[in-house]
């Protein structure tokens, strides 16, 4: 079997009892309590009625009738039925809501009233009755029973838009934000944890860089040796500079398959500068406020009319190294200051092969007064052509404001003003400028009209050098595409915006959209920059309240009815237009009032690399707002961690699909999981096709970089393989997580599972876990657990993590759960339904698997005797010949020993008889003797033990104390065993058991094995 993936498998070991050694032995991992995953468990404040589930922050008014408004759910996890009459959910702000009919929803099918079933839920709703007054800022919820007593108290943090609340498995914890809304069903689980810290990251992450804090992870650039240059923007300045810097010693355009994982736990004071690699070593190149030999310091914005510094900044972002010999190891390093007004700096630097860094040879701040300067100069990306193309930030949703004295952010427009030396234009600002001749000194600035003007995060040119994908940085954005009429030149073409039509379902970690691209216009960088000059000239003197200096609302409304021949303003007349300036100067504008999609909130990078071609990758730092108002195109529920898309690229370089790939971790209190993403911003696509994310958010203590390994596509299925479920165990040692399965490979050729998918069915969507790559060879066995150290040292069973060859491990419910095994084209090509599984299901027929016990810990079920024979009628016949607990052997063999050519086996019959012969067992022992008891007090036998020793013969003696009752006794017992292993014999000493999961109350057997 083999498995790709970013981390090694263990290394495994075969045992099957776990042992205690006189000498002091520390076994890693037990005796530690690892995260549960049922209901009861994670809350320990409950009695068999626990909270479960909850609604604090509805879509559209908390007050609604379910399903709309806000709810709780509770769970009967007991055994008997109990009654909610005169119950009662009451905050921590005093309000008291009932548990009756008028809330209990499904109250009048009740068989009883009031009576929650065991094992069954119940939906208690605000239903206009104004008193489920859920706190979306945080709250602490308590279930009371008639008497007033708190059955269970929940709390939670700030609450997501249209996300519900469940537990996580440290039951103090806040709850945290699901997956998806389960009122009246069992749970998803959370996507991260929360606030909270995961056990690790996901089979597909790896944390690769950490930032200083407060610094943003911004400039991400591979050159075509490999190195990676990296900036650390806007850093605590109490104790860092930002910094521009490269990561040497790697090439990552050929990582290996597995990377070293930065540890959550590294210290951003370990080294001075702060920022942590796991792979190379950071090289700063230039911090703000460094001295340049050309002049100047770096990141300084000097005012174009008389050279005065006006400020330092400290946003170093988009970085491009433009290679100046054919071996690129010398050449220019530009990078953007991401600042109002805007700065470009540009280092001569040299690869040093001696000291195996770059030597900085010279650097400048480049003079940005053709373009009257730059505005918030964000990421950007490096044409086919070898241009790198800037992208002006322009976080200016409202141009009617550019020009108004008393609007709150006119220190900015103030700030550019002095940096000219007269009043900006606005039209001059919010475009994609393309650094051309950028192999000289003196390069040239040329803002490229053409694309549009909006909040530009960065310009995508894709080979064809016509087809351009842009991104929209603010709230309420467009993705805008372009056409240029000529190959290689941006100065004219014409402007797209995508329309999108979401998938069913709201989870923004699974939900897509399709894409169709509305026309804007076409146009000119000539004509344009006729437009713009109009509005020269134009002050704050000019600024009326209640008018506008600039394009109007009114303007942008009759360009749209001319457009689209339609009265939208309903006032009787079909509004035109003399031209398309609209189109241009206000393009987010536009693209909506014609119908393209404006909710996309934080749009971030868009990448593409022609190495790995299959995708453009698109990153949304924060899932809310418009994206989350359950309103117009998209109708997500929130992720305030954010989403990183895909874009399969089709034939002439056009993509019409949207698809999410890696979603952050759950927001709560505050915080994302530090073992996911927060805030995806930069990315960068490897040669390999890996992705780089680099973060901005205050929802990590520190911003990282995430190297994200895409899933293997799957392979295309020939309806051959025959694969089948063969074990389970489906409940967990307790405080283990050791439940697993195993995969068999029944068939005579190797199957690779790459893109299969094992589904949990439920009363809901299925859990779906999709296989990231797992080769199982003709006959063999693969068993996938969540630990499988501890499945290991438990029972013996070798085991991959499931959570590395799939890309979550389902949950296997204890009391019972139905499962399918599908190919890629859908077909389930093994499924199994057990306990209270639901066995209704493609593949399976008849009743569920009979399950002894209700959820016993340890119980493994298996397909035939366990022995090799899988029938397979789909039926629980084929599951109820055996099962056995982990640890037990399944006695293959006959359930007797078996001897070879050289061996033999002695009955002894006793108990007199059987000590004498077991002594003198001992005593003809020539090299080697194995003793297994579980009595051994006797002198006798301990001095034929010794005397074996002292003529060097190997003696191994395991015991168990389970059996022994009085400390006298034990005493004695453990005496003898100090005397032979003070001679030099290896002790074992068996624990008592003290779980219901353990395979035997003790071992009754005595054996022993001669040479």
């Amino acid at each position: 079997m083999s498995v790709r993936s970013r981390r090694s498998a263990a290394a495994l070991s075969l045992g099957i009892l776990v042992l205690m050694s006189l000498s002091p032995v520390l076994i890693d991992g037990l005796g530690e309590a690892g995260p549960t995953r049922s209901v009861s468990s994670r809350s320990t404040n409950c009695s068999a009625v626990c909270i479960t589930e909850m609604m604090p922050n509805a879509d559209g008014s908390d007050q609604g009738v379910f399903p709309n408004g806000e709810w709780v759910e509770l769970h009967n996890s007991g055994t008997v039925d109990i009654s909610l009459e005169s119950w009662t959910l009451e905050d921590v702000g005093g309000w008291i809501h009932p548990i009756d009919s008028s809330t209990w929803v499904g109250f009048d099918q009740l068989p009883n009233p009031y009576i929650i079933s065991a094992g069954s839920y119940a939906v208690i709703a605000e239903n206009e009755v104004g008193t489920l007054r859920l706190n979306n800022a945080g709250e602490t919820l308590y279930l009371k029973d008639a008497s007033g007593a708190i059955i269970h108290t929940v709390t939670t943090g700030e609450a997501s838009n249209g996300v519900s609340k469940i537990p996580t498995a440290d039951s103090s914890a806040d709850w945290v934000d699901s997956e998806e809304n389960t009122p009246g069903a069992e749970n998803s689980e959370g996507t991260g944890g929360g606030g909270g810290e995961t056990e690790g990251t996901p089979y597909d992450l790896t944390r690769v860089m950490m930032m200083p804090s407060g610094a943003e992870v911004t400039g991400l650039h591979v050159n075509s040796l490999g190195n990676l240059f990296v900036n650390a923007m806007h850093p605590d300045d109490d104790y860092y500079d930002a910094t521009v810097g490269v990561v040497n010693g790697v090439d990552w355009n050929a990582l290996p398959d597995v990377v070293p994982e930065l540890d959550l736990s590294s210290s951003e004071w370990d080294i001075w500068h702060g920022v942590r690699v796991s792979h190379g070593d950071y090289q700063v190149l230039v911090q703000s406020g460094d001295g340049l030999s050309e002049g100047g310091v770096a990141g300084g914005i000097y005012a174009d009319d008389d050279g005065e510094l006006l400020f330092t900044s400290q946003k170093p972002d988009f970085n491009a190294f433009i290679p100046l010999n054919p071996q690129g190891t010398r050449g220019y390093l530009y990078t953007t200051w991401e600042s109002r007004p805007a700065g470009v700096s540009q280092l001569l630097i040299q690869w040093n092969s001696a000291s195996e860094e770059w030597d900085v040879l010279g650097g400048l701040m480049q003079d940005l007064s053709g373009i009257n300067g730059g505005w918030v100069l964000c990421f950007g990306t490096i044409s086919p052509w070898g241009n790198p193309l800037l992208s002006e930030e322009l976080y200016f949703s409202d141009t009617e404001n550019w020009n108004d004295p008393s609007y709150q952010y006119h220190s900015d427009q103030q700030e550019l003003a002095d940096y000219l030396g007269y009043y900006p234009n606005p039209y001059d600002y919010g475009w994609i400028v393309e650094i051309e001749d950028p192999d000289t000194p003196t390069p040239t600035f040329d803002k490229q009209l053409s694309l549009g003007r909006f909040s530009h995060e960065n310009a995508q040119v894709m080979p064809d050098q016509r087809t351009v994908y842009l991104s929209d940085d603010e709230y309420g954005t467009v993705l805008f595409k372009f056409m240029a009429d000529t190959p290689g030149d941006l100065e004219s073409g014409v402007l797209y915006a995508a329309r999108v039509t979401q998938d069913s379902g709201s989870n923004p970690a699974t939900t897509g959209f399709d894409v169709v691209w509305v026309e804007l216009a076409s146009s000119s960088d000539s004509q344009i920059e006729a437009w713009i000059d109009e509005y020269d000239g134009i002050t704050t003197s000019d600024f009326v309240s209640g008018e506008n200096s600039y394009i109007s609302e009114q303007e942008i409304n009759d360009w749209a009815e001319g457009i689209l021949d339609d009265d939208l303003d309903g006032d009787g007349d079909v509004g035109s237009a003399v031209d398309d300036r609209v189109a241009f100067l206000e393009s987010r504008k536009a693209a909506g009032a014609i119908g393209a999609t404006d909710e996309w909130n934080k749009m971030e990078g868009v990448v593409f690399n022609p190495a790995a071609p299959g995708y453009v990758y698109l990153a949304m730092s924060d899932i809310r707002y418009d994206m989350s108002d359950s309103q117009g195109d998209i109708r997500l529920s929130e992720n305030r961690c954010g989403i990183v898309y895909r874009m399969p690229v089709e034939a002439d370089w056009d993509v019409s699909r949207i698809e999410p790939v890696i979603a952050g971790g759950t927001y709560s209190s505050g915080s994302c999981d530090p073992n996911r993403i927060a805030g995806p911003d930069n990315l960068a696509v490897l040669d390999d096709g890996r992705v780089l994310v680099a973060e901005d958010t205050g929802k990590h203590d520190n911003n990282m970089l995430w190297l994200w390994d895409p899933p293997v596509e799957p392979t295309e299925w020939d309806g051959e393989y025959d694969v089948k479920f063969t074990r389970i165990m489906p409940a967990e040692v307790p405080d283990r997580d050791n439940d697993w399965f195993e995969l068999t490979n029944t068939g005579d050729t190797v199957v690779n599972l790459a893109g299969w998918t094992i589904e949990r069915i439920r009363s809901t969507e299925p859990w779906i876990s999709r296989v990231n790559d797992l080769t199982i060879d003709a006959g063999a066995s693969v068993v996938l657990t969540e630990n499988p150290s501890n499945l290991l040292a438990d029972g013996g069973i070798e085991a991959l993590d499931g959570n590395i060859v799939l890309n979550n491990m389902p949950w296997l419910v204890d009391s019972g759960s139905a499962l399918q095994l599908k190919a890629p084209d859908g077909t389930v090509v093994d499924a199994i339904a057990f306990g209270g599984g639901i066995a209704e299901i493609d593949g399976w027929q008849g009743a569920a698997v009979s399950v002894p016990g209700d959820g016993t810990p340890g119980l493994i079920l298996m397909r035939g005797s366990g022995c090799g024979d899988y029938p397979d009628t789909d039926t629980g016949s084929d599951w109820e010949k055996r099962w056995i607990r982990i640890g037990a052997s399944t006695f293959c063999d006959g359930g007797h020993f078996t001897t070879g050519a050289d061996s033999s086996v002695s009955a002894s019959i006793g108990p007199d008889s059987a000590f004498n012969d077991l002594k003198q067992w001992i005593e003809a022992a020539e090299s080697s003797i194995h003793l297994h008891v579980y009595q051994f007090m006797s002198p006798d036998l301990t001095q034929a033990l010794l005397d074996a020793i002292a003529r060097g013969v190997g003696v191994t003696l395991l015991l168990e104390e389970g059996i022994l009752d009085a400390s006298s006794t034990v005493n004695n017992q453990r005496g003898h065993a100090q005397a032979l292993h003070d001679a030099g014999a290896t002790v074992l000493w068996m624990e008592d058991p003290t779980q219901i999961s353990s395979p035997y109350a003790f071992i009754h057997s005595k054996v022993a094995v001669r040479d």
